[in-house]
């Protein structure tokens, strides 16, 4: 930590990114560290490969979530001393910026709660005892007495906790997480409001695409593993979205007996999407990064470049290989 505000203290001008499809997690650390940076005078730009989600909107306040392109940020890059990566898991999760960020003579920081993968940046500043990247640039307010956490900023973080906590649910979940949530809802936040706008504000389409899901799910394994399916043309059909996904692969994982929950998503014809849930037994980061993946261990993701028919007894064969792998070790 005394690194990190050393690197803060010598430096003007930060670009902050998440990774790629960002979550509330890496949004919400974006914006909290934003908010950091500006109270010490500091020049901040928020750049993201993908598009920032509609759920997350009304967050930025404000200010602006630029979605990265080329043309129109490269020289903010070029005139920028430090980019921090929040919540990246790892270097190329960063997207469209990997390329140009290599080539450039930037100082890396990854401020982050998963584990390393590879060395590729400068500096990290890395917690993996804690919910969320949220809970990090907590420490940073409360170590820091320039530093005060408004309600705006107040709102971000909780939002990042909330969702990487599966809303308190999951493991990772602690007495400090729920000290630091009680902090926060002390700054005047509402978290009810905060939770209608990110998980009951669905769209129509969203119900025929569950329908598809649902309808497609599959039982292997024992039942211990369930996994599902959605195609392009299914999307199409619901006139749906990504984002209207949300949630789907959590369904399956509350099937009694299940310990692994797979969710397959056609993103061309020639590379899988898949997203991993884990009650626990099975570390599913372990499967991820088979695949140039990561996270955590009950929940993971990556990208397979095969196309989904593949792609899905490929996985399925690795999933095998860890049950017998699990069995034999008892």
């Amino acid at each position: 930590m005394q690194k990190f505000k050393e690197i803060v203290e010598a430096n003007e001008r930060f670009v902050l990114t998440t990774h790629i499809n960002p979550d509330g997690d890496g949004i919400g650390s974006e914006i909290g560290l934003y908010f950091y940076l500006k109270q010490l005078g500091k020049s901040v730009h928020i750049l993201n490969a993908s598009k920032m989600p509609k759920i997350y909107d009304f967050l930025e306040n404000g200010f602006e979530i630029h979605h990265y392109s080329p043309d129109e940020h490269e020289q903010i890059l070029k005139n920028t001393q430090i980019l921090i990566a929040l919540d990246i898991g790892d270097y190329s999760r960063m997207g469209s910026l990997v390329d140009l960020v290599s080539t450039m003579n930037l100082f890396t920081v990854s401020i982050d709660h998963h584990p390393k993968m590879r060395e590729r940046f400068d500096f990290y500043l890395t917690d993996t005892a804690v919910s969320s990247t949220a809970e990090i640039i907590f420490s940073l307010f409360e170590n820091d007495s320039q530093a005060e956490i408004t309600r705006e900023i107040a709102e971000a973080l909780y939002v990042g906790i909330m969702t990487d906590t599966g809303r308190f649910s999951y493991d990772s979940t602690s007495s400090e997480t729920h000290k630091i949530a009680a902090a926060l809802l002390s700054c005047g936040i509402e978290p009810y409001s905060i939770f209608n706008k990110v998980y009951e504000q669905n769209r129509r389409s969203r119900i025929p695409l569950l329908k598809d899901f649902l309808s497609n799910a599959q039982f292997v394994q024992n039942q211990r593993v369930a996994y599902s399916f959605l195609t392009r043309k299914m999307l199409q059909n619901a006139g749906a979205i990504r984002e209207d996904m949300n949630g789907f692969i959590d369904l399956l994982r509350t099937v009694e007996g299940v310990e692994i929950t797979v969710m397959f998503t056609e993103i061309d014809r020639n590379a899988t999407r898949v997203n991993f849930r884990s009650r626990g037994k099975y570390p599913v980061n372990i499967l991820a990064g088979k695949f140039n993946g990561g996270g955590h261990p009950n929940a993971a993701g990556a990208t397979i470049e095969e196309p989904m028919k593949l792609a899905i007894p490929t996985l399925l064969l690795e999933i095998e290989k860890m049950l017998k792998n699990n069995k034999e070790n008892k």
